[in-house]
């Protein structure tokens, strides 16, 4: 697939699931990356609660923790690639089509937190994917 194509991909995948694809963002601070977002937050996977760190069982997929690509922002799971340009790009592109074959995909939200002052940088709700896996016996 040409990096065209994949770029096209990436759109076309951001739509159908009312999300932007953002090949120009910026991750912590001014930390370059490639991503998908929605509503200025970066998608979520895996999220965790704030107040127990647990993970948020109805959005927890074990799978994806195994195909995150090398270069996948690190301070928090997001769908977001550190870089710029082609290389940055094709490792979302990969990632994303990763996701779409372990099963179902939607976007929903999930609450950050009930502390106001925590709030004030993460927000009340933040956008998460979510995967139905097609073989639930590796989650």
């Amino acid at each position: 697939m040409t990096f065209r194509e994949k770029k096209e991909y990436l759109n076309l995948f951001a739509a159908k699931h009312g999300l932007l694809f953002n090949p120009e963002g910026e991750c912590g601070i001014l930390r370059e990356c490639v991503g998908l977002s929605k509503d200025n937050h970066w998608i979520s996977y895996n999220p965790t609660s704030y107040d127990t760190w647990d993970y948020i069982d109805e959005f927890y997929c074990a799978q994806l923790e195994h195909i995150t690509p090398p270069d996948a922002y690190h301070k928090f799971e997001c769908l977001a690639v550190l870089g710029r340009g082609e290389d940055a790009i094709s490792q979302l592109y990969d990632w994303v089509v990763a996701i779409e074959e372990l099963g179902e995909v939607s976007i929903g939200s999930y609450k950050t937190t009930d502390d106001a002052m925590q709030a004030l940088f993460s927000g009340w709700e933040a956008p998460v994917i979510k995967v139905t896996p097609k073989n639930e016996l590796f989650d």
